[in-house]
């Protein structure tokens, strides 16, 4: 047993001593402070369709062409549709399709004007400018791109990063397992919170937060308890295989 040595050598001894942790699988829910044990890649896109930003009307850019306040264009609607739903008709020149912000954007459809910049009578809206190729539009992968690497091996698993793994379609997350780290207190003089304080006697409050600390730190504390001021004591408390 080594006696009176730098915290250096201290911290090499414990580092010569650890073994890499294993991997495993934890649920979506289980995953938030949980380091990534690899690499992990879109499986689709975000958003995976082109969609409205907007509430309004999508139709052909170049049907407004020719659209000013004096002289609006007039376009047929010809269905109505929302988020989640995708349109059974196709945009034609001269017609438009009604959609609600996150909708699908509509075949033959390439822009959308705000439905408070038109106005609608009946089947028809008219239009009183020219209205740019995608404008309003979010295109498919705006956001991800599929294939692309969203997050790294190593990495801290946080909240938003469970969203987007979540709006991947992720429900399982590769990560590695759990440190295990073992805690004693040595000393006479210490009792453990739960017993009833006594004369020259303190509360063991180290431990306790060493133990919360590496909670904290995504680390599984083991408590090993309080042992007296005698070597004998110590060694054979350590030698103990807590289960975890």
């Amino acid at each position: 047993m080594k006696n009176n040595i730098q915290l250096e050598e201290a911290q090499n001894l414990l580092l010569d001593r650890i073994t890499p942790v294993g991997k495993c699988l934890v649920s979506l829910l289980e995953a938030s402070g949980r380091i990534l044990s690899q690499d992990i890649k879109a499986g689709t896109s975000i958003p995976p369709f082109s969609k409205s930003a907007l509430d309004g009307y999508a139709l052909i850019a170049s049907d407004t062409r020719q659209a000013d306040s004096s002289a609006p264009v007039r376009l047929r609607v010809i269905e109505e549709t929302r988020a989640g739903f995708i349109a059974q008709e196709k945009v034609v020149s001269g017609t438009t399709i009604k959609v609600m912000t996150g909708s699908p954007i509509p075949n033959g459809a390439n822009t959308l004007v705000k439905h408070e910049e038109v106005v609608r009578n009946g089947d028809y809206v008219s239009i009183f400018r020219t209205i740019k190729a995608q404008d309003n539009v979010i295109k498919a992968g705006e956001d991800i791109e599929e294939g692309k690497v969203v997050a790294h091996k190593g990495s801290l698993i946080t909240p938003p990063l469970v969203a987007l793994l979540a709006g991947l379609g992720i429900s399982q997350v590769p990560v590695y397992a759990k440190a295990k780290i073992a805690i004693m207190s040595t000393g006479d003089e210490l009792l453990d919170p739960s017993e009833k304080l006594q004369p020259g006697k303190i509360y063991n409050s180290s431990l306790y937060g060493l133990m919360a600390r590496c909670s904290e730190m995504g680390a599984q504390a083991l408590n090993l308890g309080i042992v007296p001021d005698e070597i004998e004591a110590t060694t054979a408390r350590k030698n103990i295989r807590v289960k975890s």
